[in-house]
């Protein structure tokens, strides 16, 4: 859960311009401890979590913190934007929430299409998004790479829970995934890429304008990818946005 939060940032700068910071998914509540350990009681703090064990960590974690309040339901959401500026952090969740998420309606008129007065100030969204365009048949000279590099056992458990591989889209959500030999079988029940680039931007829709928009690989998988299977990646997979409500 720690990993890469210091990544996880890089929105610090406009969190100087809002009152309320929700961590949407915040899981055990490290990214809220690093925010309030940097601005302290000057801001209200909302660590938003659905799981009933994480739920329990975050209420003892925070315990007499004043400054935080833990978060069970997303139907709160709208009071607290309509109180003062507020940002919502959507940092490595928005592919759970379209993996799993059974109200995704719900989820996306709650945080993107309110009306101005209860639409949160800032959205900071850091996730794995890929575009549809990779759906393209795979190389077969890529596939054999893989085929002839990849732990036959992970590749197996891969293609029986998602099918063979068949396009870049396939590969690169194995790619994605290998390195988790240790818990490899949760991580490929996990859909990274639940939610296309393409469908995330009109998610956003005319109600936000971008302050920041990267869609990039990381240099991290990119180079481990190359090196432990001679495959370049083509696509990118990474996506970090900074929303800005239109007034």
């Amino acid at each position: 859960m720690q990993q890469g939060l210091m990544d996880k940032l890089y929105f610090l700068d406009y969190c100087n311009e809002v009152h309320n910071i929700v961590d949407f998914g915040a899981a055990d509540g490290s990214l809220i401890e690093l925010l309030y350990n940097r601005f302290g009681n000057t801001k209200r703090y909302f660590a938003v979590d659905n799981s009933l064990e994480m739920l329990g960590i975050l209420h003892n974690r925070f315990q007499g913190n004043p400054c935080v309040s833990v978060v069970g339901d997303m139907k709160d959401l709208p009071s607290i934007f309509g109180t003062d500026k507020t940002a919502v952090i959507l940092s490595s969740v928005l592919h759970e929430i379209y993996s799993y998420g059974t109200d995704l309606r719900q989820f996306e008129k709650t945080i993107f299409g309110g009306g101005f007065s209860d639409c949160p100030e800032y959205i900071f969204i850091r996730d794995m998004s890929l575009s549809r365009t990779a759906n393209r048949p795979i190389d077969i000279n890529d596939l054999m790479r893989l085929r002839t590099k990849a732990n036959p056992a992970t590749l197996q458990e891969y293609t029986d829970f998602w099918g063979e591989i068949h396009s870049d889209r396939d590969m690169l959500h194995y790619l994605l995934k290998y390195r988790y030999e240790d818990n490899f079988d949760r991580e490929n029940r996990e859909n990274y890429f639940a939610l296309p680039y393409e469908r995330l931007l009109e998610i956003v829709g005319s109600k936000y304008y971008f302050v920041h928009h990267e869609h990039y690989v990381l240099p991290f998988l990119r180079n481990v990818i190359y090196r432990d299977f001679g495959i370049t990646v083509r696509d990118n997979t990474h996506v970090k946005l900074i929303l800005r409500r239109k007034q």
